[in-house]
């Protein structure tokens, strides 16, 4: 960070490569994820990659409003124009299972890194490998690809890796094989076309045996985001809506369209003040998303402790770190990216998307300078790439 002739900071931040995966890495020479600031080389795109049959789908998710799912052919035709007249530079894939398919994941998520696996109805290959292979096709070295490596959408339980059920009646990962299995995802995705692996299952110790695995098959170039410092936290649920990891009685939580607003008779003052609790939003689903909470991070836990834990993945072979969610944890980004020496990002997630989005469709506020003065606080906070949902919104305001 530096500032300028003016005292104000400069948001153009540079990082040099801090390993030999990242220095010799094709697109990495060619500048990306190297200006920081509010600049297309450094916005990450999540996308939505279907395993429905329709390789044209196109499906709005209603739990993320202007987000969709996409099939394997029709994402193709999504990021043309975002890569050839708005310089997307990086996506990450997030597989979805359809209902269709959902009653062939196991325990072991082998639906996670399938290729022409006979399925019975239909021969079966995992959507994210699908699509690595045409968007690889269709754009090259133009657009990096970051593959998401996790075993919840392909788990019969729902979980990131392989459980045991401990005596306290909680799901903890079985560190060894967890390990092994999302390795071997993780050769699967460098094999067809991903540029840099991002294992967000959060199974403590996986960044070795990952590294080591992509070393022995020839892929040492390829460098490991790792989510690092992902906690357990209640801004993931649209997103866990839009990939189909629901609770443990099968059902997603309503969109926020399908809750009602209160109304209240505006001359009776105890129905306002009853209103102004929001009464329909205060009480907690009953049915509760799938607890991770045994292996992902507690928003209590130390920072000291945090550090150790990041410390740990790059000593592994990790060469990205992230943050997530970003906002209310950028203290944490602050502290790691000023005493490790590796590229941190923020991964702006899912309901921090909504709450801005929600609140600019009211009227509450002019998303374009509430998402410049957010995208800023994460660069003063020591972001170098910024994962996010608004990325075309941000493309096209850097057109203008």
């Amino acid at each position: 960070m530096s500032r300028n002739g003016t005292g104000k900071v400069s948001t153009q931040v540079s990082w040099k490569a801090t390993s030999k995966a990242i220095e010799h890495h094709p697109l990495a020479q060619k500048g990306s994820f190297k200006n920081i600031g509010l600049s297309a080389e450094n916005l990450v795109l999540p996308i939505f990659v279907s395993d429905s049959r329709d390789a044209n789908l196109v499906q709005a998710i209603d739990a993320l409003p202007g987000q969709y799912k996409f099939g394997t052919s029709s994402v193709v035709d999504y990021l043309q124009p975002l890569v050839n007249s708005y310089d997307l530079k990086a996506i990450i894939l997030f597989g979805v299972v359809e209902r269709s398919t959902s009653e062939f994941k196991d325990t072991h998520g082998n639906l996670g890194d399938a290729v022409n696996v006979d399925l019975g109805s239909q021969t079966y290959t995992n959507p994210v490998i699908l699509a690595m292979r045409n968007i690889k096709h269709a754009f090259g070295e133009k657009l990096i690809i970051i593959a998401d490596v996790c075993l919840c959408s392909y788990t019969s339980n729902g979980h990131c890796g392989i459980m045991k059920l401990g005596s306290d009646g909680l799901q903890r990962p079985e560190a060894e094989l967890s390990h092994q299995r999302l390795a071997e995802v993780a050769v699967s995705y460098a094999e067809h076309g991903a540029d840099i692996i991002a294992p967000s299952d959060m199974i403590i110790g996986r960044i070795g045996p990952m590294r080591r695995a992509l070393d022995s098959k020839g892929f040492s170039s390829v460098p490991i985001m790792s989510y690092a410092l992902k906690y357990c936290s209640a801004f993931y649920g649209p997103f866990r809506s839009a990939v189909a990891s629901v609770n443990a009685d099968g059902e997603n939580p309503p969109s926020i369209e399908a809750q009602h607003s209160e109304f209240p008779d505006n001359n009776d003052m105890h129905q306002v003040v009853r209103a102004s609790m929001l009464p329909s939003l205060s009480v907690k689903s009953p049915a509760p998303y799938i607890d991770r909470s045994t292996y992902q991070l507690h928003p209590m836990k130390n920072a000291a402790e945090l550090l150790q834990i990041a410390q740990k993945d790059v000593q592994d072979g990790a060469e990205y770190l992230m943050v997530k969610p970003s906002t209310c944890y950028l203290d944490i980004l602050q502290q790691a990216s000023s005493q490790l020496r590796v590229p941190f990002g923020v991964y702006h997630t899912s309901g921090e998307y909504c709450q801005l989005y929600y609140a600019a469709n009211r009227g509450a506020l002019d998303l374009s300078s509430a998402l410049e003065e957010v995208c800023l606080a994460f660069v003063r906070s020591g972001a170098k790439f910024i994962i996010s949902y608004f990325t075309p919104f941000i493309l096209m305001k850097l057109k203008e």
